[in-house]
């Protein structure tokens, strides 16, 4: 999973409001998170903060992207373009990197969907699965 310094939330909060972080100090026992109100104001919540350190963010923090689901054509069509997307469906997630398709040569312009296990994408997939662009959190 990819950390983000606080800097670069806050930077990419400003140019995608839509997008929200989290991040966890273990030694605190504390969980924020980091969004764009509806008033577009930057807000932060804290999870079992005491009144000591709350509305606090602490500059050092490493902060996660909380992945939002899209909808399957909004991920080929990412897909497409070169990024990578995954699919969660009955508890099992399928990653499909842009670099694994295939070109269609021959066909119209385009990619086969092969995810990380080379196996083809099904249509129970497209129409079941929870759809989200970029890597698994894990």
């Amino acid at each position: 999973m990819k950390g983000y310094k606080t800097w670069e939330a806050v930077k990419m909060l400003s140019e995608n409001p839509e997008l929200k972080f989290e991040s966890e100090d273990n030694e605190l026992n504390i969980k924020q998170t980091l969004f764009v109100n509806e008033l577009d104001y930057l807000e932060m919540n804290n999870e079992g903060c005491n009144n000591d350190i709350a509305g606090n963010m602490n500059v050092k923090s490493l902060w996660a992207l909380v992945q939002q689901p899209v909808n399957v054509m909004d991920a080929i069509k990412a897909y497409h373009e070169g990024q990578n997307i995954y699919c969660i469906l009955n508890g099992e997630t399928y990653v499909y990197e842009a670099s694994m398709g295939h070109k269609c040569i021959g066909r119209l312009d385009g990619y086969t969907l092969d995810d990380d296990s080379d196996e083809v994408m099904t249509t129970y997939e497209l129409l079941n699965g929870t759809w989200y662009i970029g890597e698994p959190n894990e």
